[in-house]
């Protein structure tokens, strides 16, 4: 239940984050690294991707483009996604987290070759990934004048 809950809470500040950042316009606003909707995008996917028990389990959310999560990928589609989508796939794994969660075994290996730990790591590794970015994304918001990010400390509607 304290992971379901994190990620939960985790994924409601990244919520927060994007819409104060489209709100203020910078949705698409270039970045030294990347803009503001590839940081969320890049969060969410990988979010999505270690909650899967392997690579061939994946399923990327609908509209995906191959050079999206890649931060820094010249090949970024002109195309950004709108924020509504980006809120839909927030939505759709905070939905699943009490399912997705509860299947993988923290014990087990991590399941992706390139990951050196177990999955109890992994956990812990992803949720410090989701609040790098979206510490990323809240200081874009504050130095653009926007009102602060809001703490999200536990999660308590994605523990069904």
């Amino acid at each position: 239940k304290a992971l379901v809950s994190q990620y939960g809470a985790g994924l409601l500040m990244l919520d927060d984050a994007l819409r104060k950042g489209q709100d203020l316009g910078l949705w698409i606003s270039p970045a030294p690294v990347a803009p503001f909707w590839q940081i969320g995008y890049h969060a969410l996917f990988y979010t999505d991707l270690y909650l899967c028990a392997d690579e061939r389990a994946f399923r990327p959310w609908p509209g995906h483009e191959p050079s999206w999560p890649r931060l820094g990928d010249p090949a970024v589609a002109a195309h950004p996604p709108e924020l509504a989508s980006l809120l839909e796939y927030t939505a759709a794994l905070r939905s699943s987290l009490t399912t997705r969660l509860s299947a993988l075994d923290p014990d087990s290996p991590a399941g992706f070759e390139w990951i050196p730990f177990n999955r109890g790591e992994l956990f812990i590794y992803t949720l410090r990934h989701l609040q790098h970015h979206t510490g990323q994304l809240a200081e874009r918001v504050r130095h653009a004048g926007g009102p602060p990010v809001s703490w999200v400390g536990l999660d308590l509607e994605s523990e069904v």
